[in-house]
């Protein structure tokens, strides 16, 4: 009887991932089967945390919702399907729950009013919160040791900088500025969410550091990635790459900030794709990493 929930949960979660994940979906091809289940329920389950702080109608009962989901995950006592079966993974997998619930505390902190950045150590605080630890769980489902904990961390980081230059309007309109308030002083969060002339060039500066900072991320996280299995390299590779590549199209536009999202042409992607594989298959895999390193370390530097 158990087995009919566990198959709809994980329909349920491809079908997520195809719809809201596109460049992961992707991704999720060019893993073996089993590893591509387990890393689309975590995406599933990190989507189900987004929605529920990202739903404007939710109001208080949002952040109700989100304690309620921690104590689930921290008592171990999923009570929806998808929380039991993440659950289950998490021990199958040994991967660790308190990720999880630094991953809620940082959806958590998005139901403030309003979000406000003050300055650079916040910025990636949040963002290992809300993406690092993500990093962290998907490690081990991809084969990755303990030791790469950090790195996945900081490709996780890395992503939520390209979400944040991508998105500041979005964010604005939706109360919340993740471009810490030092570094645009002369900005309120009512100019960020309006185009004109005058915020663009106060901006521009602004943009390119967060770009800059991501790319930092990205080439160290690459390192890990490297230690990974072939197997599981190339689809998460792949992610890496594309994903990375939505800062670069921003930079080539002028670090404008836009009202549509900043997209990946699909000739682009595709292209991104082939060269990633190519890279990937003809590297040799490396077997350590930067003894030294760790999460304090990527929060603090």
């Amino acid at each position: 009887m158990h087995r009919l929930p566990k198959r709809r949960v994980q329909d349920d979660a491809r079908s997520i991932l195809r719809a809201k994940g596109r460049t992961f979906a992707l991704a999720a091809r060019l893993l073996p089967a089993d590893t591509a289940d387990d890393a689309t329920l975590l995406y599933a389950f990190c989507r189900e945390i987004d929605d529920i702080a990202d739903n404007p109608k939710a109001g208080t009962s949002a952040r109700t919702d989100l304690i309620e989901l921690r104590h689930q995950i921290s008592s171990r006592s999923g009570e929806t399907p998808l929380v039991r079966e993440f659950l289950e993974m998490a021990n199958r997998r040994n991967l660790s729950t308190v990720s999880a619930e630094k991953l809620i505390d940082g959806a958590i902190s998005d139901l403030s009013d309003p979000v406000m950045i003050q300055n650079e150590q916040q910025l990636i605080h949040y963002c290992y919160l809300v993406a690092g630890t993500v990093g962290e769980m998907m490690c081990p489902i991809l084969g990755g040791k303990s030791e790469l904990l950090p790195l996945a961390a900081d490709l996780g980081i890395a992503m939520q900088l390209t979400n944040i230059a991508r998105d500041i309007r979005e964010d604005a309109e939706l109360g919340r500025q993740y471009i810490p308030s030092d570094w645009i002083p002369s900005l309120s969060l009512t100019q960020l969410a309006v185009h004109t002339e005058q915020t663009q060039a106060a901006l521009q500066q602004a943009v390119l550091r967060l770009l800059r900072m991501a790319e930092t991320r990205y080439t160290r996280a690459r390192i890990g990635l490297a230690c990974l299995p072939l197997k599981n390299r190339l689809g998460i590779s792949v992610a890496a790459d594309v994903y990375r590549e939505i800062g670069r199209c921003i930079e080539r536009g002028g670090c404008e900030v836009r009202k549509q999202r900043t997209v990946v042409p699909l000739h682009r992607k595709l292209g991104r794709t082939c060269l990633t594989l190519a890279r990937c298959l003809l590297t040799s895999p490396r077997h350590g990493v930067f003894q030294d390193y760790s999460i304090s370390s990527i929060l603090h530097e």
